[in-house]
Formats: C-alpha cells, sequence, structure tokens
C-alpha cells in the first residue's frame, strides 16, 4: 500500500459512513479531522469538537454489504475482538494490513467506546465524560500487547451527581454477585479458619516475601501456590501458568445437556515493581491479567457467555508487597474495580500469627466466593432456560419478596435510558406487571412509601439488599410500580396538581421526612393525572438525611446545600416555589 488509499470510516454518533481518498502516511489524526469537518460537523451538538473523538481499528475489517445489517455485524465482531485505538501522530500504514475493496477497517467514535449511539442531546455531555487525550496514550483499548481495560470508579454517573470520567457502569457486584458474596463475607465476623489452610497461607507469605520472579522456577512456585489457595477445586477446572510472567488463572467447564463452554473464574499476576501499587485505580498488573485471559479463552466459548452475562471474574495482584483483589466484568469492554483495600504482605521476620490469619480469613473468602462464582455459572447461566424476555447486560438480581412475603421473580427489559442504574423489568406470569427496578447506594423507602400511602408516589414493592448474602450493605434495589405518564407542564399545570406538590411536601415534613430532591424531572403525573414523586435516593429523617460527597456544582442548589451536608425542610420548599414558579427551573 503506498500514497493515497481509497477509505471507509464509520461513525455511530451518526450512524453513517465517510468514504474517500487519505494518504497513509498522514497522522490518524489528519484523518479523525477531514472526517469531522466532512461529515459530523454541524450534525453533532454545539461544544462537540473532533478532539473529543477517538479513530479505531477493526482487524481484518467488515464487510461494507449489505448496509442494513453492517452495525450488527460490526457489534458481533467488536464482542469478541475490541477495535484497537489509532494514536493522533501514528499512521495508518502497516497497522490496517492488506486493504480489500467493500471492507470498513475505521470506526470513529468516543474513547474507548467505538459504537456509542446515544440520543443528540447527549453526545456532548458523552463526549465529554469520555474524553482522554489521544496524543498521549495512543493505544489504550484492543485485544493487543499494548490494551489497557478500562476502570470505572465507585460511584456511577447520575444526573445530579458528577460526570464519571471512565465508565458509567454499576458496581461490579450488581453484575456479578459473586463480588457481593466476597464483599459479604469480609463484612460479617470472621470465622476460624482450618489450620491446613492457615499453613499454607503461611508458605505464601514466606514466598512472596522472598521470591524473584525473574527466576523461573521461583515464579512458578507462586503462581502454583497461589492456585492451591483459591482454587475451589474439581475436574472440571483448567490450570494455566505462565511463568515467565508470573501469570496464572483457573477456568472451568461448564456443562448442560447441549454443549459445554469454558469461563474463567479467577487470574493472578505478580509484579516485581511495589510503585505499581500507588496506582490510583486498577494496577498495570490487573490489566495485563485481564488481557492475557481474554485473549487465551477461546472465541466459541466465549460467546456463549457474552449472550448470556457481563462474564464477571476475580483478579488478583501482586506489586512488590501489595496484594489487590478485583472484580472484573465485560460491558463492551473490561471494567474492573477493586472489591476490598490493599493489603501489604510484610517482611518475613515480621510475618507474626495475626497477619498470616488476617490473609488466611481474605484469602479463604476469596477461595469460597471463587466457588460460588463457578457455582453461579455453571447453575444460573447455562442450566437455567432463557427468559421470554431477556437483556445482555440485566443485574442478575431477578426477584424480590413482597409485603406478604411471596417471591415475585421477574425479567429485565433493558435499563430506562439515560439512566444507568434503572431498569424496566417485568413480572413473571400470570402477573405480567411492569415495574421500575432501581440500583442505589441509599433509598428513603420510609418516605416513598409514606407518599405512595397517601397515593402521591408510585407503589413501593421492594426495597434492601440485591442478594441475600449476610454483610453485603453496600447498594439498595429499590422495585416500584412504573410511572406510565410524564412529567409535568408547570405553566398549564391547574392548581390542583399544584396542591397536590404542597401536600406532599407538607406530609414529609409532618413525619419528619426530608426529600432533598423536588426539582420537576422529579415531579411526574401518571396517565390518571395523579401526581407521583420520585427519586427518593437521598430522603430520610432531618438531622440525619445528607446530600451526597458528589452533588454536581451545575445544578442551582439552595444556598445551604453543600457535598455531605444536612438536608432540610427548607431546602424542599425552596424547590417548591421554583417548580411552581416556572416549568423551566430546576433541569
Amino acid at each position: 500500500m503506498a500514497g493515497s488509499c481509497f477509505l471507509a470510516v464509520y461513525c455511530d454518533l451518526v450512524g453513517s459512513f465517510w468514504t474517500g481518498e487519505f494518504d497513509l502516511d498522514q497522522p490518524a489524526g489528519s484523518l479523525r479531522n477531514k472526517v469531522y469537518d466532512h461529515s459530523l460537523q454541524g450534525f453533532l451538538p454545539a461544544g462537540t469538537s473532533s478532539a473529543q473523538l477517538s479513530l479505531f481499528c477493526v482487524e481484518g475489517g467488515i464487510e461494507y454489504e449489505p448496509e442494513d445489517t453492517f452495525r450488527q455485524r460490526l457489534a458481533d465482531h467488536l464482542s469478541t475482538r475490541e477495535p484497537r485505538r489509532i494514536g493522533l501522530l501514528s499512521r495508518l500504514r502497516g497497522m490496517m494490513g492488506e486493504v480489500e475493496e467493500g471492507r470498513v477497517y475505521l470506526v470513529l467514535g468516543l474513547p474507548g467506546r467505538p459504537l456509542v449511539t446515544v440520543p443528540e442531546q447527549n453526545v456532548a455531555k458523552a463526549a465529554s465524560a469520555a474524553a482522554i487525550d489521544s496524543d498521549t496514550d495512543s493505544n489504550s483499548s484492543g485485544r493487543t500487547d499494548e490494551t489497557v481495560p478500562s476502570e470505572v470508579d465507585d460511584t456511577p454517573e447520575l444526573n445530579h451527581r458528577r460526570a464519571v470520567t471512565t465508565s458509567d457502569l454499576l458496581p461490579v457486584e450488581i453484575f456479578g454477585p459473586s463480588f457481593a458474596y466476597f464483599m459479604g463475607l469480609c463484612n460479617t465476623t470472621p470465622s476460624p479458619v482450618d489450620s491446613s489452610f492457615t499453613s499454607l497461607v503461611s508458605k505464601f507469605l514466606a514466598k512472596v516475601a522472598t521470591v524473584d520472579l525473574a527466576d523461573l522456577s521461583q515464579a512458578e512456585s507462586l503462581t502454583e501456590a497461589f492456585v492451591d489457595l483459591v482454587s475451589p477445586g474439581g475436574e472440571d477446572l483448567m490450570v494455566r501458568h505462565i511463568p515467565a510472567i508470573a501469570y496464572s488463572s483457573v477456568f472451568c467447564t461448564v456443562r448442560n445437556e447441549l454443549s459445554q463452554a469454558s469461563v474463567p473464574l479467577v487470574v493472578f499476576k505478580a509484579v516485581a515493581d511495589p510503585g505499581l501499587a500507588e496506582q490510583p485505580k486498577v494496577d498495570p498488573a490487573m490489566r495485563s491479567a485481564i488481557r492475557i485471559c481474554d485473549n487465551s479463552w477461546p472465541t466459541s466459548d466465549r460467546k456463549v457467555f457474552y449472550r448470556e452475562c457481563a462474564m464477571p471474574v476475580f483478579g488478583v495482584t501482586l506489586a512488590g508487597p501489595w496484594l489487590r483483589i478485583y472484580g472484573s466484568v465485560f460491558d463492551h469492554r473490561w471494567i474492573s474495580q477493586q472489591l476490598t483495600a490493599p493489603q501489604k504482605i510484610p517482611l518475613r521476620s515480621n510475618l507474626d500469627i495475626s497477619t498470616i490469619e488476617a490473609f488466611a480469613r481474605t484469602l479463604r473468602n476469596l477461595r469460597d466466593s471463587v466457588a460460588h462464582l463457578k457455582g453461579w455459572y455453571q447453575h444460573l447461566i447455562l442450566s437455567l432456560p432463557l427468559s421470554r424476555y431477556h437483556y445482555r447486560l440485566h443485574p442478575p438480581s431477578n426477584s424480590f419478596r413482597d409485603a406478604s412475603g411471596a417471591e415475585v421473580k421477574f425479567s429485565y427489559l433493558g435499563p430506562l435510558t439515560p439512566h444507568n442504574n434503572l431498569f424496566v423489568a417485568i413480572a413473571s406470569f400470570p402477573d405480567p406487571r411492569t415495574f421500575i427496578v432501581k440500583f442505589t447506594p441509599a433509598y428513603g423507602a420510609d418516605a416513598h412509601r409514606l407518599l405512595a400511602e397517601a397515593d402521591l408516589a408510585p407503589d413501593l414493592l421492594y426495597a434492601g439488599s440485591p442478594y441475600a448474602f449476610p454483610g453485603y450493605t453496600r447498594w439498595t434495589m429499590a422495585v416500584m410500580e412504573k410511572c406510565d405518564g410524564g412529567h409535568v407542564l408547570w405553566d398549564v399545570a391547574g392548581e390542583p396538581i399544584r396542591q397536590q406538590v404542597r401536600d406532599a411536601v407538607r406530609l414529609l415534613h409532618e413525619h419528619g421526612f426530608v426529600h432533598g430532591d423536588l426539582r420537576s424531572q422529579n415531579i411526574m403525573l401518571d396517565r390518571s393525572l395523579r401526581l407521583r414523586v420520585i427519586d427518593f435516593d437521598w430522603a430520610g429523617k432531618e438531622g440525619t438525611a445528607r446530600y451526597p460527597m458528589d452533588l454536581s456544582p451545575d445544578i442551582p442548589w439552595p444556598a445551604e446545600a453543600r457535598p455531605g451536608a444536612l438536608i432540610m425542610k427548607k431546602h424542599d420548599d425552596y424547590w417548591v416555589r421554583h417548580v411552581l414558579a416556572s416549568s423551566v427551573c430546576g433541569r
């Protein structure tokens, strides 16, 4: 390939192609700017610039024809082989291989999100939230040696909170119940660890304190010792060691009557540099471990689980003396979160019995949780038939107990866009009700029920842990009646509706509750024109209910409202005055 070449670039932001000639010796940034100037400028919202876009190379390319199925075929391709992001200064020559006519090799999208179709009004916000300096990180995605799987903040992006700059996915334990199981075990009163397991842990810690990872025999001994600690056992397990890079993994073969497929349960990676432990989010050892695991996973097996779930896998890294435990899930890329605080392994001479027992409890909890993950894959993924309504990235929590104690099972229809923590679900037959399932760090259930009993809020069917595991309290699942109406048009709303708003706030305050977020978007009418107050995440008793620490600075909150500050009744009154006075205030 020399000189100019005819190229096609697909951009999912507008769902169309740019085609034209481009000199492969020119920087890729020039192609990005050319596509933006010719095909995107004027079609994207004001404030969205070419600097917020990234160019990706699709391995092998995708046939352009038939055009009506191109996006689905591209999505299927990317589900098993993520594209490589091209740095702005990189040349396309040599990166794309032999270019065949009629195939598309390049995609223009947001950093880390080549397929990112969003409503037009959200493009600028999404681009800003996802923007990464492409000049300084030319290889931040793709299944290559330069792969850097993304990480995610502990707090998801909501409409009243600061934008998350890496991913808007919920905490990994919402998609991987075994992670919540592990966190619950770590939070409950520790039970004694048997002496044989404690002895194995003691030997492992001693190896860590003295190991030379440059010595292949020592590195192999370390990875084998780790697998002995966390492997749940069984003939259906496959263990892989790569001593040269101090890596090991445990895969499990899952079978049903029709097929079988392998799936990773836990990966381990050790690195000699203790400075890597100072990384603020996901350390390079974890990125490396999940990349190696992904590349060694047979594509046919991977597709089986991709269709059904977010493919949760535990990850453990050892950076110098620091031990970290992660949960990883696959959205459109791998995302990892720490499940516990890092633990430092002391020098061998300082390994007292209390330190050994503390590590033994953590690693026993991990071993039990890996076994839980194995069982989850075996019994909940392949052993059960698919529900009639299915959404791949649905949380595994699919039932709750109502006020009578009866179990209500449901299936997810999909997310309630643009919110990343709200899902529409339908109850199992013969009572096919639809409702909203919300995942949130906290929920003011008592305040919600008070207004629901007064017919001023949707019925609250359940509010509690998404799992029955003891000790897990980090997130709450709230299940409520789906409001099929819409937001109030306050400039034409009559006095009866306005009075219902005042009545709702007065009722809350009379019982000592505050809401905290009574903006117009949280006040709805159902199809019968009944008032429905929603979003009770911050609601609670006055004097204890507080604003979140990530309170958005872009919203005109009451004067005393600050991150972490107490919510006051006068703050609710502030919003009532503003909502009733204007149809746009507070949006």
